[in-house]
């Protein structure tokens, strides 16, 4: 990433003198040093960052690329991190060490707490609004996840077949995400049929296809680290339900009222063009999510697109729109892209 030093700068514009920030999120750590955690459940890195300075505690262990500006600091225990941050702290006379509690152990907790400064509570949506507006190469990294998302997708249900049952279908998608470039799969892979298409989170199981049937699939391939995201629903089958097809029109031009709203600047706005259309249809309280979130090194990532949470939707966001219907215990149709906010509206990334 070659605009690394101007995310760091960026935070550092943000932090007030006498401050000290300790980041531990892995997907943050990642963006502003592009050191990426083997296993993101487990504890690898801390980015200590201040007015002045800026301190990455990393395991020896393991790859690293040190950049210009930034320190360097091989250990990240409890131990290091209070250490690393008592020497910052002294030698810049910092008050207040801000955290972000939920991100961090219980013992690193009492680590920090034993310094000579106060402890204070991290704004994560300071570091959201910094994530959220996208450089130039995250869009390009974006945009490659989206269209090797979409190349999967147009493969999975070509090569669907009666019998072949939803775990089936999961394995081959992460077989072809893989074939065709990517890294991983950027979340579990949702693949319902029938029923289970009413489930916006279902997980796959045994269940084998039949004609007849509605198939709704929601993918994403990582690339680089970033993520792809799409649905799409399809009838399997010659003779599609009447209200399938009425639910599939429906949705889709929620859709393009969402995309139109892109223009206006507010991400709630966005998720009330679509809520709107499909609620005057009469089927408001089928529509059981928010239209959309931010996408990016992680799969749900700020803003939301939800008309009861006002937020800015800036330029180079990139959000996904993807409103639905589900009838309960019988079937769903959901329809989404990832897309690019422009000054002029939204631009499709996986259409």
């Amino acid at each position: 990433m070659s605009d690394l030093f101007a995310r760091v700068k960026r935070l550092q514009l943000k932090i007030l003198t006498g401050e000290l920030v300790v980041i531990a999120r892995p997907a943050d750590i990642r963006y502003f040093t592009n050191f990426v955690c083997l296993n993101p459940e487990e504890r690898e890195a801390f980015f200590v960052v201040s007015k002045q300075s800026a301190v990455l505690l990393y395991p020896s262990f393991s790859p690293v690329t040190k950049l210009k500006k930034i320190s360097y600091h091989a250990g990240y225990w409890p131990s290091d991190l209070k250490n690393v941050a008592k020497k910052v702290i002294e030698n810049e006379k910092i008050e207040t060490c801000l955290i972000d509690a939920g991100s961090l152990f219980v013992t690193e907790y009492q680590a920090l707490g034993e310094l000579n400064c106060k402890l204070g509570s991290l704004d994560q949506s300071l570091i959201w609004r910094l994530r959220a507006v996208k450089s130039e190469e995250e869009i390009e990294l974006l945009t490659k996840a989206g269209q090797l998302t979409a190349q999967v997708m147009e493969r999975v249900f070509e090569q669907l077949a009666v019998g072949v049952s939803e775990l089936e279908v999961t394995k081959q998608v992460e077989i072809l995400l893989r074939q065709l470039g990517g890294d991983s799969a950027a979340f579990p892979p949702v693949i319902a049929f029938g029923a289970h298409s009413a489930l916006p989170h279902h997980q796959p199981t045994g269940m084998k296809l039949k004609r007849e049937m509605p198939v709704l699939i929601d993918i994403g391939v990582k690339f680089q680290g970033y993520c792809g995201d799409m649905t799409r629903t399809k009838w399997f089958g010659n003779k599609p339900r009447q209200k399938f097809l009425e639910i599939e029109q429906l949705v889709k031009q929620a859709y393009q009222a969402a995309l139109t709203a892109v223009c206006g600047g507010q991400a709630d706005r966005v998720d009330l063009a679509a809520r709107q259309m499909i609620d005057q249809a009469g089927f408001g309280e089928h529509f059981i999510h928010t239209t959309g979130h931010g996408v990016g090194l992680e799969i749900h990532e700020q803003p939301s697109l939800y008309f009861k949470q006002p937020a800015q939707l800036p330029v180079d966001a990139v959000i996904t729109i993807e409103p639905g219907v589900y009838f309960e215990n019988d079937w769903g149709y959901r329809y989404e892209n990832m897309v690019v906010v422009e000054n002029g509206g939204g631009r499709e990334l996986t259409s």
